[in-house]
């Protein structure tokens, strides 16, 4: 018989894992009111602000450099 192993989560683990979802949650709300914003007003400066706010959720995701 084999035996199966469980996987102990810390609280550290735990405590990061939720912060992370938190802080991506947070930033799609960003995005997400950013791009009312700019449909709203198509202007240079809202189009900046919301590039930036994907970058940052494209950083946060892992998926930047």
């Amino acid at each position: 018989m084999s035996k199966r192993s469980t996987v102990a989560l810390s609280p550290a683990a735990v405590v990061f894992t939720l912060y992370h979802a938190l802080t991506l949650i947070s930033d799609l709300e960003t995005c997400a009111q950013n791009l009312r914003v700019y449909r709203a007003r198509p202007t240079g400066s809202n189009l900046a602000r919301l590039l930036l706010a994907e970058g940052v959720f494209i950083k946060d995701l892992g998926l930047g450099a």
